[in-house]
């Protein structure tokens, strides 16, 4: 991914990197600047009025970060839009304002649009949807909302089934490159899960004995409030890994030989389940800037 330009504020980098998969979007960005005058609220505004395409989700996504006054009663009307990216889009940026207008929308993303077709390569569009979807169980379970509780537990179990729907088919390779994202999603769910301090969540999803494990330790890492960047790399400190270990035999009743499989095979079990023969699972820390701002 493309260093930020420092001269940019975060809102541009961040809206533009929501649309724009990988980064490379100066060009883009210089474009939106000239078409509608600007890189402010006043430009963001016009486009959402007026705009179409990834001009208008990337407008939206910018006015849910600057938050200008009636950008709330701007935005909701979208969430009844015919167009999936703005209904999406608008849900989202509501949703980090918290607004409860938008609940329900993000609530049928992850229960029922959740089952849409899986797009079968790695697009900026397909990208997008994954990651959006990660957004969201990151959002729900900084809002609070217990409502949300028994949406994020079935998204987790049909994020599940989907996988082993698609490995059993068998799936293209394109597919095979998009599962490992699709696992990260189902970690992110099990972070939002550990955080509404749901931790019963796994025990009627059938899971592999390497996923279940990995699946505790985020629910460990959601109990604990662990700040979700780089939580891989964080897992080697020693400190961090007994409060873990703590954690798994408080939540799940582990014995310390329990804890301690879980916890050394954390690394191998990670890959193995993500990497599938050499395809590495992508940075969790993908959508996070515009999630933790």
């Amino acid at each position: 991914m493309e260093t930020p330009d420092e001269t940019l504020p975060d809102y541009v980098y961040q809206a533009f990197g929501l649309v724009y998969y990988g980064g490379d979007f100066q060009a883009e960005i210089e474009s939106f600047a000239q078409r509608w005058r600007g890189l402010d609220a006043n430009a963001f505004e016009r486009a959402v009025r007026e705009g179409v395409g990834e001009e208008k989700i990337i407008a939206i996504f910018a006015l849910g970060s600057l938050n200008p006054p009636g950008v709330q009663e701007m935005l909701v009307p979208l969430l009844q839009s015919p167009v999936r990216m703005e209904r999406w889009a608008s849900a989202i940026a509501l949703g980090k304002l918290h607004d409860e207008r938008a609940l329900p929308v993000l609530h049928t993303i992850l229960q029922y649009e959740a089952l849409l077709p899986i797009m079968d390569e790695l697009t900026d569009e397909s990208m997008c949807y994954i990651g959006y979807r990660e957004i969201i169980a990151s959002l729900l379970a900084n809002w609070g909302n217990l409502s949300s509780i028994p949406i994020l537990h079935a998204a987790l179990k049909a994020a599940w089934a989907w996988e082993l729907q698609l490995l059993a088919n068998p799936p293209s390779y394109a597919q095979f490159e998009m599962i490992p994202f699709w696992q990260t999603y189902q970690y992110k769910l099990a972070y939002a899960l550990g955080q509404l301090g749901v931790y019963g969540a796994l025990t009627d999803i059938p899971f592999s004995d390497s996923r279940r494990r990995i699946l505790m330790i985020y629910l460990a890492l959601g109990h604990l409030q662990v700040e979700q960047k780089d939580i891989f790399l964080k897992m080697d400190d020693k400190t961090l890994q007994e409060k873990v270990a703590k954690a798994l035999e408080r939540l799940f009743g582990l014995s310390e030989t329990e804890q301690h499989v879980c916890l050394v095979h954390f690394g191998d079990d990670y890959f193995r389940e993500g990497a599938l023969e050499g395809h590495p699972s992508p940075p969790e820390e993908t959508w996070e800037e515009w999630e933790e701002d």
